[in-house]
Formats: C-alpha cells, sequence, structure tokens
C-alpha cells in the first residue's frame, strides 16, 4: 500500500462511523486497495466494516479474496451474500472458471456459460465478434444490463491480454467521434475502459474529450475511472481546466488521484471558485486528500456559510484532522455538530 493508504486504510475500521464514513469516501474507487486490503475488509465485514461492503465499487479479487467471498456467501443467506457475491464479478476469467463449480450459483445461467466459453475462446476475431454482438444485447431490455456491461469489460480484458490492445486504432476511432459531435456510444464507453486497464497516458486527451461531454454519463464514468487509474501528473494537469466550467466528473478525477499534484490544483480551484455548491465539494475534496495545508482556509469556508445541502462539511474536516493527527480548537464543535445531525 502506498502512504495514503498506510495513514487511512486502519480508520475503515475505526468505531466512530463518521470516521469510518470519511476513510471509505477517501479510498472508494481510488483503485488504490491492493488484494490484501480488500481481504481484510471482507474478513472484518461482520463487524465494523459491514455498513460499507455493499458500497464497494471495483475492487482487486484474487485467489485469496474470492475464497473468503465464497467463504461469507456459504456462512449467510438471503440479502446478506448479495454485497459478497456481487464482488465476484471483478475476478479473473482463469480464476473463476477454476472455481466454476463454487462460484456459478451467484451468476446468471447465461451469464456464467458466456464466462466459460470466453476462456474456451482462442480466435480473436470471434472475441470481436463478441464484443460486436453485446453491444445488441446491452440494448436488449429482457437482459440485465450490467450482465451484459460487466461481459463486455470481461470480453475487452480477454483481448487486452492476448496482446491485442491497439492505442493508435482507438485513439483514431475515439477522436473521430468526438470531432464529429456524435453522440458517444458503447463502442466509445468501452474503449475508455480498455485505456483505464492498460493506464495509456497517450489516451489523455481523447479521456479528457468524453469526460468534457456533458450529459453522456457512462461514458463519462469509464472515462473518469480510467484517468483515475492512470493518475499521472499529465492526467490533473489535462483535467485541471475543466473543474470550475464542469465540476462533476473532473473533480472526482482530482479527489480521487491521491498525488501532490492534484491536492494542489484542488486548493487552487478551490481558492478560485465563487460558486458555493461547488466550493463546498471542492473543500470536501481537499479532505479527502488529507490537504492539512488547507483547513484553516476551508473553516473560514465554513464560518462563511457552505451549501449544507451538499454534505456536511464538519465531518470531512474532522476526518481529515483525526487522520493526520491535527489538533484543532474546534474538533469538539464539529463532533457535536456531526452527532447532532446524524441523530
Amino acid at each position: 500500500m502506498n502512504t495514503f493508504v498506510d495513514k487511512i486504510f486502519p480508520y475503515l475500521f475505526s468505531e466512530e462511523p463518521p470516521l469510518q464514513r470519511f476513510a471509505f469516501q477517501a479510498l472508494n474507487e481510488t483503485f488504490l486497495l491492493h488484494p490484501h486490503a480488500t481481504l481484510r475488509i471482507i474478513e472484518e465485514s461482520e463487524g465494523r466494516t459491514s455498513s460499507i461492503i455493499g458500497f464497494l465499487g471495483e475492487v482487486a479479487v484474487d485467489e485469496a479474496v474470492l475464497l473468503e467471498l465464497l467463504k461469507k456467501v456459504e456462512t449467510t443467506s438471503g440479502e446478506a451474500q448479495q454485497p459478497y457475491a456481487a464482488l465476484m464479478k471483478y475476478a479473473s476469467t482463469s480464476l473463476l472458471v477454476n472455481y466454476q463449480d463454487n462460484v456459478r450459483p451467484y451468476f446468471t445461467e447465461e451469464g456464467f456459460a458466456h464466462i466459460i466459453d470466453l476462456a474456451k475462446e482462442k480466435d480473436t476475431e470471434k472475441i470481436l465478434q463478441r464484443i460486436a454482438d453485446n453491444y445488441e444485447r446491452l440494448e436488449d431490455p429482457d437482459i440485465p444490463f450490467e450482465e451484459s456491461f460487466d461481459y463486455g469489460k470481461r470480453l475487452i480484458v480477454s483481448l487486452i491480454e492476448r496482446g491485442d490492445y491497439s492505442t493508435e486504432q482507438i485513439q483514431q476511432a475515439v477522436s473521430e467521434v468526438l470531432a464529429s459531435g456524435e453522440a458517444l456510444d458503447y463502442p466509445e464507453v468501452f474503449y475508455a475502459y480498455a485505456a483505464g486497464v492498460v493506464r495509456d497516458e497517450q489516451m489523455i486527451p481523447q479521456l479528457v474529450g468524453i469526460l468534457s461531454r456533458q450529459g453522456e454519463e457512462l461514458a463519462q464514468q469509464e472515462a473518469m475511472h480510467a484517468l483515475i487509474k492512470i493518475g499521472s501528473d499529465e492526467v490533473v494537469d489535462a483535467v485541471a481546466p475543466l473543474v470550475l466550467e464542469e465540476g462533476d466528473f473532473s473533480v472526482e478525477v482530482l479527489t480521487k488521484i491521491k498525488t501532490k499534484r492534484s491536492r494542489d490544483v484542488l486548493y487552487e480551484k478551490f481558492i478560485a471558485c465563487e460558486d458555493p455548491t461547488l466550493k463546498t465539494i471542492l473543500a470536501d475534496s481537499l479532505c479527502q486528500q488529507l490537504a492539512v495545508e488547507g483547513i484553516d482556509d476551508i473553516i473560514l469556508f465554513m464560518e462563511e456559510g457552505y451549501d449544507t445541502g451538499m454534505l456536511l462539511l464538519e465531518e470531512s474536516v474532522y476526518g481529515c484532522c483525526v487522520v493526520c493527527e491535527v489538533e484543532h480548537e474546534k474538533m469538539s464543535d464539529w463532533k457535536v455538530t456531526i452527532e447532532s445531525t446524524s441523530m
């Protein structure tokens, strides 16, 4: 684990719900947690992490994690099984095939049949045809969208593992659609996903182009995740101009990339921002970055009046100070506010 994760990870197991929530928000969808960290979260899920296990996004699932997930589903029933079963989809195709007798009950019959068939497929052209066919499945109201979407991602990973990822072809395809002004479709969504899987820095301009397309939420989300996974200063600098104009996805990218450059840009945008709602979000983002250097400015903003309809900044600042071992005279006041709001 990196320094940021080392510092905040223990608070996922805090007995103080506000600290646990803060740690979860700061870590979730950063793609920084290694399998052994995921394993510990799942192992402890019957205790202090039970409230967050169902909200984990994409996580690393190796053999040890999969075995723990199987252990959990075998010792629970009904709705309690669902959070654990849902995480199995992040295991590799080969791993799921190795444990097919155990994991099959937690997938749909058709969905798991696709996984088995994909593991056997050796022909790249046939995989490309499956990808094209899956675009139609995504439009079929009788097939669960998430199942088809996950299958599409698995197909992309299969191509990448075969060495059939071409930066030049994908760049050209996405650039042409962006230049035309046409709506982004499923190919662009999965191109963005692929760029994140391989951490393709050459795709940063195209990913930022997707990110800036308003109303294309599925593609924007995949581009956002890809940019977070790449996580370089080049990403930060490319996304920075969007923050005060676009907000939302661009702020999330900077929030989840835990680097000094990202913290610096968030702080610059926070100081420059005049919109109270966006400024509130940026203040929370700085706290999630553990940017203690910005706390005094955030507190001043809170005193002047922030957008309380968006979030509770007292919880964010309190969490940041506790994790960073910063003693502030207002901490007891923040805690009272947090507790009164939670009642």
